[in-house]
């Protein structure tokens, strides 16, 4: 089976799922995950992950007029708002141009921690931007935005999926982030807060970057066997993030510019 037809097949196997967290309606109820009806006379087939040699159509392709490849905040936004309704996470990893710069981190020390290492936090490299994302747990709704304005600074802004991109904008971003007395939520891990220009963005806040530190980084080979191996109804949202990573093109190892500390290096 392609990656693509297992990421569709993965997106019934979701929606099933979810429906099987509550009885069923008309009677049947719920039994190790598969629907019988109220006289327990008949079982309702579970959806098939082998679909043969058919080759869906790709959902989420780089939207027309965009290069994949998004090198501020502003750019990403406007990327995201061209995405087909709803988009979700695996849509904006899936639709990034090719190759990804990739880095993986164990580390859970993060508003998206990594939950060990078959479960890692995911840094995405564009030229002037990183978004990470998580593979599991609250923070795999998340999308974190750091658009550097000098080596080692950077613009912080997050949003959550899935989202109607009709309606998102830049502001939004910042909203996400912006704590209740002012400035952002990011200050309490990344130092030295500055607001921004509000000529480039208004009510954002720029502060340190910080790098994974360097015996959290993942080897690429070993993320992409975690992926091979994800079981869908382990955690269907996981295995369609790694799919839209590892499944639309080449993926390559990604690096946090050696000027760049870890939280560990504060002191």
């Amino acid at each position: 089976m392609s990656v693509l037809a297992r990421r569709h097949a993965i997106v019934a196997l979701a929606s099933m799922l979810l429906a099987c967290e509550s009885p069923g309606v008309d009677g049947e109820t719920m039994v190790d995950g598969t629907t019988t009806d109220a006289s327990g006379t008949g079982d309702v087939p579970e959806p098939s992950l082998d679909v043969g040699d058919e080759q869906p159509e790709p959902r989420c392709v780089t939207p027309r007029g965009h290069t994949g490849s998004p090198q501020s905040i502003e750019e990403a936004v406007a990327h995201i708002q061209a995405l087909p309704d709803p988009v979700d996470v695996p849509c904006v990893l899936e639709s990034f141009a090719r190759p990804l710069s990739l880095l993986a981190s164990s580390s859970p020390f993060s508003a998206q921690p990594a939950r060990g290492d078959a479960n890692p936090r995911l840094f995405v490299f564009f030229d002037g931007l990183i978004l990470s994302f998580a593979t599991t747990g609250h923070g795999a709704t998340l999308v974190e935005f750091a658009e550097f304005i000098g080596p080692t600074t950077t613009i912080k802004g997050e949003l959550e999926f899935p989202l109607d991109p009709a309606v998102v904008d830049t502001a939004a971003v910042f909203a996400r982030v912006e704590f209740e007395d002012g400035g952002s939520n990011c200050r309490f891990c990344h130092r030295n807060e500055v607001p921004v220009d509000p000529e480039l963005y208004p009510d954002a806040f720029a502060s340190d970057a910080l790098a994974a530190r360097e015996d959290t980084i993942l080897e690429l080979d070993r993320v992409r066997t975690y992926a091979d191996h994800c079981d869908v109804r382990d955690d269907p949202m996981r295995c369609a993030i790694y799919d839209a990573v590892f499944g639309s093109g080449e993926v390559v190892a990604g690096a946090f510019d050696p000027q760049i500390q870890t939280i560990f290096d504060y002191d």
